[in-house]
């Protein structure tokens, strides 16, 4: 026995891929202008984290400095 194949009507094919097109289109925008606001969300997460490591590492390299001048001066010898 043999499937048989829906067959539409011209018009409501054409209606339904009209339709389809107009999702597409519809869909990819929205999720391009979805994807907008995460990628700077990352961005911006990205660069926080980054000022924060600097920052950590820059502090550490004052605080050495300055011990070690601390320990060369002569105002804070005892």
């Amino acid at each position: 026995m043999r499937a048989r194949s829906a067959r539409l009507p011209p018009a409501f094919a054409g209606m339904a891929l009209l339709s389809m097109a107009i999702g597409a289109v519809v869909l990819i925008t929205g999720l391009t202008l979805l994807a907008v606001p995460v990628m700077l969300l990352i961005g911006f997460v990205v660069a926080l984290v980054a000022g924060v490591f600097f920052g950590s590492w820059a502090l550490i390299e004052v605080l050495a400095a300055l011990e070690s001048w601390m320990e060369r001066d002569a105002r804070f010898q005892r």
